[in-house]
């Protein structure tokens, strides 16, 4: 895309990667190494390529916030892995506000844009919030690294992937942004919190469902 972009006479090209996946964050996992090897690819033929970099991103259709959810369901106990790892999860709409403006005004060229969003959470504690929103009175499991590898050898076999064992590489590291910085600040943005989002679109994982409706989330 970048090699034809750049043939076309585009006149800006942005890249989506992923915070903590960049060259020179040596990420311990594939697909850490594959957005890195993705961003080189790309500035061989865009250098001036602006480079989306977001933490995990959530949103009413996510497999993140979701899939906890699902998981919680269905268990009788909610398994977390690596239970202090942390992140700063991100507003997929945010995100979009960002792309669209770095493929339409100038100025924003040839540099990376780390995102996060305005709270850093753990593991246990995205599963507490999930167990929360969900009214689930279960306990967490924190899951033993030898026997979280165990079941992402077998998971990964089977159809969906809930689990792999490059899963729990990227687990291995925190994906954070420096101390109190979103990344939004150059666009005058302030992202969204998880707070202002999850509850509404988790309430269907309760018990007799939850509500419908337009989904508007406040900053």
């Amino acid at each position: 895309m970048a090699r034809l972009a750049a043939q076309a006479g585009v006149a800006r090209f942005v890249h989506m990667s992923a915070l903590g996946c960049g060259p020179e964050d040596n990420a311990p996992s594939a697909y850490g190494r594959s957005r890195a090897e993705g961003e080189n690819a790309v500035k061989q033929y865009r250098p001036d390529a602006a480079i989306v970099r977001p933490s995990v991103i959530f949103g009413p259709e996510d497999r993140f916030f979701n899939l906890f959810a699902t998981l919680v369901r269905y268990l009788p106990v909610l398994p977390v892995y690596e239970p202090d790892t942390r992140v700063q999860p991100v507003y997929v709409g945010d995100v979009a506000e960002v792309v669209g403006r770095l493929a339409t005004q100038d100025g924003y060229v040839a540099r990376s844009w780390p995102l996060g969003g305005p709270q850093v959470m753990s593991m246990c504690e995205i599963a507490r919030l999930v167990l929360k929103e969900t009214g689930r009175d279960k306990s967490l499991l924190h899951v033993p690294l030898s026997l979280a590898r165990l079941q992402a050898w077998v998971l990964e076999k089977l159809p969906g992937k809930l689990l792999t064992r490059d899963q729990l590489l990227m687990l291995s590291r925190d994906t954070v942004m420096p101390a109190n910085e979103s990344g939004f600040e150059p666009f005058g943005l302030v992202p969204r919190s998880v707070a202002s989002c999850v509850p509404f679109y988790l309430e269907r994982y309760r018990a007799g469902g939850g509500r419908a409706g337009i989904f508007v989330p406040e900053r």
